[in-house]
């Protein structure tokens, strides 16, 4: 939440510190996909943390970073929303800026909540050519 809400940007460096032991259990073949922030979300907090921490990732592992992944619909956010609100929130939020051509994916974010913005952004993804799409997230939060 710090790094989130409290804009504590260097925390992003190790909190990637402490997920690059299970980043390294996956093969080098697969590629860093940050979930993304809408435009006007990005500009209102001024960092997206999910890209921060894939950064940091990236430098440490050697993994390829692709930040192709957008997301296109401005929705509210999750927290905001009960259990039930939330797939329906991000439902389509997601597309890919350019052509996709990885097979293997591993989408990084802060925390996982209920899992649905993880899944759409992953069903995205799949539509576009990815064979498997990994998450690494560096919290679990319950409802």
């Amino acid at each position: 939440m710090a790094l989130k809400f409290g804009k504590k940007i260097m925390y992003s460096r190790l909190m990637a510190e402490l997920m690059l032991p299970l980043l390294n259990l996956a093969n080098k073949d697969h590629v860093l996909i940050p979930v993304p922030l809408h435009k006007s979300r990005l500009r209102t907090r001024g960092f997206n943390q999910a890209y921060e921490i894939a950064k940091e990732l990236a430098k440490y592992s050697g993994y390829k970073l692709d930040t192709s992944l957008i997301r296109h619909k401005d929705t509210q956010m999750q927290a905001q929303l009960k259990f039930k609100e939330r797939a329906k929130n991000v439902r389509g939020a997601f597309k890919l800026a350019k052509t996709f051509n990885h097979d293997k994916v591993i989408l990084v974010d802060d925390v996982m909540t209920s899992g649905n913005t993880l899944s759409e952004c992953a069903k995205t993804l799949i539509k576009s050519g990815a064979k498997s799409v990994k998450v690494l997230v560096f919290a679990r939060k319950s409802l």
